[in-house]
């Protein structure tokens, strides 16, 4: 878990009330746009952390893209998971 955002009238700002974690860890581009729109699209904000490392990556060493959320709302990112068939990333 990262100390990194604060939400502040609909922006994130940098600061230290919220905590991170991680929810979902893909390699695959397409569920990357996919759960991207599905989490906003039901109001969650997600941080996707290593998403442009792929476009670095040599020889098929793909990198994993690691979906974050602020701690109030990985309970309902992880039941979006679920109804996806996708099984969340546990610490």
């Amino acid at each position: 878990m990262l100390p990194l955002y604060r939400k502040n009238g609909g922006n994130w700002n940098k600061g230290s009330d919220y905590i991170m974690k991680e929810v979902y860890r893909t390699t695959n581009p397409s569920e990357i746009a996919l759960l991207k729109s599905v989490f906003e699209s039901a109001g969650i904000t997600p941080f996707v952390f290593d998403e442009q490392m792929n476009s670095m990556a040599l020889y098929g060493a793909w990198a994993a893209c690691r979906f974050m959320v602020v701690d109030e709302e990985y309970d309902d990112a992880c039941k979006i998971l679920k109804e996806c068939n996708l099984e969340p990333s546990h610490d």
